[in-house]
C-alpha cells in the first residue's frame, strides 16, 4: 500500500499484517488521485474519525486552492520510493511551496525506458512555462533550480517496458526582508556645487538590478532636476511649471496623489 505504515503481529500461529494511514500518507494518496485525474476517493467510514480533522483537513489541501505546500519534501515516479513506475502514465506535478521566493530540485535517483519513457521539467507552474529538459535513461536532471518559486513536472510512459523510475528532494527559500539603501554624502551640510553621493545596496537574497528615483525638495514639493533627464513628480501638489495647458478650456488639478484633468478641448 502506497506510503502507508504497516505493522506486523502474531496471534498462535498465523501472522497478521495492518496498514495505518497518517496524514502524510494519505496525503500521497490523494496527490495521486489528482496526478492520475480520478473520479473520486471512498472512505470507510464517516464517523470513525472520532473529532480528529488531520485526515479532513488533508481532502481539503489537496482538492481546493487551500493547499499548504512544504518548504521542502520528497517527490517520486507513481511507483513511491520502493517499485517501479507503471505502464501507460501520463500526468503532471506543479510543485510551487507556499510563500517560496526561491525553488530548487534535486535527483537522487533516475532510471527510466530510454526511448520511450521521458520526463520533462518546465520552468513555471504549468506545462506552457519554457520548457528546461526532457530526461530519459539514465540521464538524470541532477539538480534543477527554477528562475522563479515554481517547477511543473510531467511524466510519461509507453505500454510496456517499466524501470525504477525517478526520486528527488525539493527545497524553497523565502525572502522576507526588504532591501535597502544607504547613501553616503561627503559632506553632511548643505552643499551648493557638483559633489559625489555613493549608493549603497543590500538584500539577504542577493541583488539582481539597481534602479534609483533621483528627487530634491525645493521647498514647495519633492521633484527632479529634468535638465539631466529626470522626470518626478508625486503629484502632492500640483506644479504648473511642470504641466502646461493645452489649447481649450481645461484645468489641471491634484487630489489624492494623482493628477486630474477637468474641462474639454476644441479641435
Amino acid at each position: 500500500m502506497l506510503f502507508s505504515n504497516c505493522y506486523q503481529f502474531q496471534i498462535d500461529t498465523s501472522w497478521y499484517q495492518c496498514f495505518v494511514n497518517n496524514p502524510y500518507s494519505w496525503g500521497r494518496r490523494l496527490d495521486m488521485v489528482v496526478q492520475r485525474d480520478y473520479a473520486g476517493i471512498g472512505i470507510w467510514a464517516l464517523g470513525n474519525d472520532d473529532g480528529y480533522t488531520e485526515l479532513w483537513d488533508k481532502i481539503s489541501q489537496k482538492f481546493s486552492d487551500c493547499a499548504t505546500v512544504s518548504c521542502s519534501d520528497s517527490i517520486f515516479d507513481m511507483g513511491g520510493p520502493t517499485r517501479n513506475y507503471f505502464d501507460g502514465e501520463q500526468y503532471s506535478y506543479t510543485i510551487q511551496p507556499t510563500g517560496a521566493t526561491g525553488l530548487s530540485l534535486t535527483f537522487t535517483e533516475f532510471f527510466t525506458e530510454a526511448g520511450y519513457d521521458t520526463l520533462f521539467i518546465y520552468n513555471g507552474n504549468s506545462t506552457t512555462s519554457p520548457l528546461i529538459g526532457a530526461y530519459q535513461g539514465t540521464l538524470s536532471p541532477g539538480s534543477i533550480t527554477a528562475s522563479g518559486n515554481a517547477l511543473t513536472l510531467r511524466f510519461k510512459s509507453d505500454g510496456a517496458t517499466n524501470k525504477t523510475g525517478w526520486k528527488a528532494i525539493w527545497n524553497c527559500s523565502v525572502d522576507n526582508a526588504a532591501p535597502t539603501t544607504t547613501i553616503d554624502q561627503a559632506d553632511s551640510m548643505w552643499v551648493t556645487a557638483n559633489y559625489t553621493a555613493n549608493f549603497t545596496d543590500a538584500d539577504n537574497s542577493g541583488i539582481d538590478r539597481k534602479l534609483y528615483q533621483v528627487m530634491y525638495n525645493d521647498g514647495m514639493a519633492w521633484t527632479a532636476n529634468q535638465n539631466r533627464g529626470y522626470a518626478v513628480d508625486n503629484f502632492d501638489v500640483y506644479d504648473a511649471n511642470k504641466w502646461k495647458v493645452p489649447a481649450g478650456n481645461i484645468a489641471w488639478s491634484v487630489s489624492a496623489n494623482a493628477l486630474q484633468i477637468f474641462g474639454y478641448q476644441h479641435r
